[in-house]
């Protein structure tokens, strides 16, 4: 499965702002496992627009020197591959974007990027991202749906990357983050629905060996 990436190139920042984040992502987790586990764990993720009509948010970290500043329109599409869905959704786009920020104030702060899909051109038109269900034992990092470039400062070769990434489980926020010298939290977790209650939990305690995908 192969990530679809948006190459325009975005429009610089002004100088006095920052995004201070170049590695911005949106997780979904969703799974088809039925060995060695019972019953067999399936979980649908998904981008669903009549769940989250504004679109699911993105938190992008700034910093403001010198004075207030305001920060234009960012929006940017692409289409989601075919293979990258688990019900043959063969128009799926996917789009990165956040209105105009006006008087953000001197220090650090975040504001609000959205994803939020659109197919209605595609064979089926309702309004959701049906994610790929993978197997957890047999693709433990997942795949890269869609990426996309967002300007990090008033230069324009200085740009991030916004990715939305599905995998087999929920990661740990540090899954591919090196403390201590080594990568110690490849943790993956994942999500199980309390049938009573309609809650859902991950199955194992933060950190559990069960969750290590390093650990036998």
């Amino acid at each position: 499965i192969q990530a679809i990436v948006d190459g325009i190139g975005p429009d610089p920042l002004p100088s006095t702002i920052v995004i201070t984040d170049a590695n911005l992502s949106f997780t979904i987790a969703s799974i088809y496992d039925k060995t060695p586990y019972s019953p067999t764990i399936d979980i649908q993720g998904k981008i669903d627009m009549s769940v989250t009509p504004l679109g699911e948010v993105v938190k992008v970290p700034y910093t403001v020197t010198g004075s207030a500043t305001s920060l234009a329109a960012y929006s940017s599409t692409v289409r989601i591959a075919t293979s990258s869905t688990e019900d043959g959704d063969n128009a799926v786009d996917v789009t990165f974007s956040y209105p105009a920020q006006t008087s953000l104030p001197v220090g650090d702060g975040t504001f609000d990027a959205y994803i939020t899909i659109d197919d209605s051109t595609s064979n089926i038109n309702d309004g959701i991202y049906n994610a790929k269900k993978l197997d957890i034992d047999d693709n433990t990092s997942g795949f890269i749906a869609a990426s996309f470039v967002y300007a990090l400062d008033d230069n324009a070769s200085n740009t991030g990357t916004m990715q939305i990434l599905v995998v087999p489980g929920i990661l740990d926020r540090n899954f591919n983050i090196v403390t201590n010298g080594i990568n110690e939290h490849k943790f993956l977790y994942l999500p199980v629905t309390n049938p009573t209650t309609g809650k859902t939990w991950l199955n194992n305690n933060l950190g559990a060996e069960y969750a290590d995908v390093n650990n036998p």
